[in-house]
């Protein structure tokens, strides 16, 4: 492999970049401690939102093609979608209307009232379950999500383990393929978390990627257009990290800008760290 597809250096938080910053100018970034908001919960099973850009200082509008990572512990399960899971949990009411999955979602996401805002979303579950087609969708406008269907739905590439108590990495790559076309996504993640002295293991392994061509979202009998340019104000272009139904904690959040690949990269390798 080409040391040119990768960026193996680290951040401020000692995370890798992996894929490479823009040629030609500073990389844009924005973090946990300087651009970090919250909006708490809407209801007993919404997630607590770990939002990533400011009111004041939103994401760049432009900004296509990037890079949005953390590390979060799930410390308690509060409700579970049935009784699978319930031994495992014993703290855990019963409610149909939990979710049990984490999310990061990343465009322009708002409440009612902007019908142009569009966001996409990865997710994973936190139980070691299966979550099928909402592992990667759309919401567009507000509450209207948009999901693959059958052979569109991505396979994820590794099985996750249940994850409460551990730190648990994610990373998000979204960019524009050159036709400005459709979209790619991919999502990296690392299982080992966090090391005695709080810092990032970086033992990354991609989990899902999936290529949005207009053709795999659904909803109401309709495709999704790709994001490949943001829609809806300005001033809500943001990245959140949400997980339902727990209480957790959060580290290391950013965004970072980078160059859209000239290749896809499928594993990094101990070689690499």
């Amino acid at each position: 492999m080409s040391g040119s597809l990768l960026d193996l250096n680290k951040n401020k938080y000692d995370i890798l970049n992996i894929y490479p910053g823009p040629q030609g100018h500073k990389t844009k970034w924005w973090d946990q401690d300087n651009d970090f908001f919250d909006r708490g919960t809407q209801g007993a099973t919404d997630g607590y939102r770990y939002n990533i850009g400011r009111k004041r200082r939103p994401l760049d509008y432009d900004m296509m093609n990037y890079q949005f990572a953390g590390y979060f512990r799930i410390k308690t399960v509060n409700h579970l979608e049935d009784s699978t899971y319930q031994s495992q949990y014993a703290e855990a009411d019963i409610d149909p209307k939990a979710k049990n999955r984490w999310a990061m979602k990343f465009g322009v996401h708002s409440g009612g009232g902007d019908e142009e805002a569009a966001t996409y979303e990865i997710c994973g579950p936190y139980l070691g379950n299966d979550i099928g087609g909402l592992i990667v969708g759309a919401e567009s406008p507000w509450k209207r999500m948009w999901r693959p269907k059958d052979g569109d739905i991505p396979k994820p590439k590794i099985k996750l383990p249940p994850i409460k108590s551990s730190w648990f990495g994610v990373m998000v790559f979204r960019w524009n393929d050159k036709d400005d076309k459709s979209v790619n996504i991919e999502c990296w993640v690392d299982l080992d978390g966090l090391n005695r002295n709080d810092k990032p293991q970086n033992k990354w392994q991609k989990y899902v990627e999936f290529n949005d061509d207009g053709k795999k979202l659904q909803s109401k009998g309709d495709y999704f257009d790709p994001i490949t340019k943001n829609r809806g104000s300005k001033e809500d272009c943001h990245a959140t990290l949400r997980i339902n139904s727990v209480e957790y904690e959060a580290k290391y959040l950013f965004v970072r800008e980078i160059e859209c690949p000239a290749q896809t990269i499928n594993s990094i390798g101990e070689q690499w760290i």
